[in-house]
């Protein structure tokens, strides 16, 4: 990074904590990390459903998600999740988008 004059993207994340969902009486241990909308477009990650998350989103602190489909498959089951809600003991979140 140093040699670099400019850099093309910067993006800002937290380290990732682990948060619980319930599904019936099975407790789930997620993966939670907060980022930046930049975030998604410097990992370029393929959606399998959905999009990510924009700037406006994150200055809002909306309280959406791009989870994985492993999460997807856990908590919902292998059906379409897009405006669902992800229930964690860290917050409720809109799921906006799921990757592999």
């Amino acid at each position: 990074m140093r040699s670099l004059k400019t850099p093309e993207a910067v993006s800002i994340h937290s380290s990732s904590r682990s948060t619980a969902v319930y599904v019936g009486s099975n407790k789930l241990e997620l993966q939670l990390k907060y980022t930046d909308a930049v975030f998604l477009d410097i990992v370029e990650f393929d959606f399998v459903e959905g999009a990510p998350y924009n700037s406006l989103q994150v200055v809002d602190a909306e309280a959406v998600a791009v989870i994985t489909d492993r999460a997807r498959d856990e908590v919902f089951g292998d059906r379409p999740v897009l405006g669902e809600y992800l229930e964690t003991t860290a917050g409720i979140f809109r799921v906006l988008g799921v990757v592999p």
